[in-house]
Order: C-alpha cells, then sequence, then structure tokens
C-alpha cells in the first residue's frame, strides 16, 4: 500500500520512534491501494530486536476500515436525519425501549404532555386513561410481534388534561434483527372528534 503524499511525514514519525523503542498503537491514516484509491486505514509500528538487543526494524500492522468509517459516516448521517425529524415534528413522538420504558421524546411531547425527557427516561411513564389501558397494551403487544399499527385512543397530559389522539406505532430492530424497542406519535384528533 502506498502512503499518500500528506502523510508521508506521519510515517516517518512511526519510525524513527519505532528505532527508539516506542511502539505505536492503532493511528489512523490513510493509504492509497493498488489503484490510487484512497483507505482508511488503522496503523500500528512496533520495533523489531535481534537476540543481542539490537534494533532489526519495525513490524508495520495495516488494518484497512474503509468499509467501518463508510458505515460511522452512514449511521451519523441517519441518525441526524432522524433527530431533525424527532425535533421538528409538531406532533409528541415517543421513542420506547424493548422493556416499554421511555428512551426519548422530542420536544412536541415535552410542550403538550408536560413531561421532560431526562425526567422520563427508562421509566414507564402512565399517560393513558383507565379506559385505554387494554387496547393499548393490545397494541404494543402486535407492535412486539412485528406489526406497524394506527389507531385511535386518547392520552393524557401530567395535568391530568385528556386528548383524542390517533397513535402510529412502529418497531424497530438492531442490525441482527432483535426488536429493540418502538416508535410512537400522537396526532391529536380532539377537533375532529367533537365536530
Amino acid at each position: 500500500l502506498g502512503v499518500p503524499q500528506e502523510f508521508e511525514g506521519q510515517m516517518g514519525e512511526f519510525l524513527e520512534q519505532a528505532r527508539t523503542g516506542a511502539t505505536i498503537s492503532s493511528v489512523e491514516s490513510k493509504r492509497l491501494n493498488a489503484f490510487d484509491m484512497e483507505l482508511d486505514v488503522v496503523v500500528s509500528v512496533a520495533p523489531l530486536h535481534g537476540d543481542q538487543g539490537e534494533y532489526l526494524g519495525c513490524v508495520e500492522t495495516i488494518k484497512d476500515v474503509t468499509d467501518l468509517k463508510l458505515v460511522e459516516h452512514t449511521l451519523r448521517d441517519s441518525h441526524d436525519r432522524y433527530k431533525i425529524l424527532m425535533e421538528t415534528s409538531p406532533d409528541p413522538i415517543v421513542a420506547y425501549d424493548a422493556a416499554g420504558g421511555m428512551a426519548m421524546l422530542n420536544q412536541a411531547f415535552e410542550r403538550i404532555y408536560g413531561w421532560l425527557g431526562d425526567d422520563v427516561r427508562g421509566n414507564v411513564v402512565d399517560y393513558l386513561p383507565d379506559a385505554e389501558k387494554d387496547k393499548a397494551a393490545q397494541m404494543v403487544a402486535r407492535v412486539q410481534e412485528g406489526e406497524t399499527v394506527t389507531y385511535e385512543s386518547q392520552r393524557k397530559t401530567k395535568d391530568g388534561v385528556v386528548f383524542d389522539v390517533q397513535v402510529s406505532m412502529a418497531p424497530f430492530y438492531d442490525q441482527a434483527g432483535y426488536l429493540t424497542g418502538w416508535t410512537e406519535i400522537l396526532h391529536d384528533i380532539t377537533d375532529r372528534k367533537q365536530a
């Protein structure tokens, strides 16, 4: 693998440090493949000594992490888009963990329902009127089985004010395909119900 010009100084520093006995571990760098395409790599350099302790050279280990960097970048972009969607939605959105605890709330939820994300994170918050609890439990069970559901229900604020809502719920999974939680979007339909 070739060394891009802007990283030649870094490689020289690694070799000089190895001559003095230092080991360089897992430093991010760049290398060029046979087609002069730049690769993201992690470099480790260690001195190599003979039987008498004399310096013979060094051993360089290079691990190609280009695909990992691409995945990290894609995940970061996806997370940023998800966060923008959460924060700009006028409808309250809640992300639940697999145990049913609130993992994340958007600002609309905090403003309308009165609970703050930092106060409820990881907890089960009772904002269901008693008459809605059985139906909500059935819908959660369906979502935990992999369904996406939309239904009409009611929710109450921290102060006890009840809203008619359309609830949309969808599961989300980890890379291995295991359910890690679900999202719930709450659209206020009180005006429509009263008309």
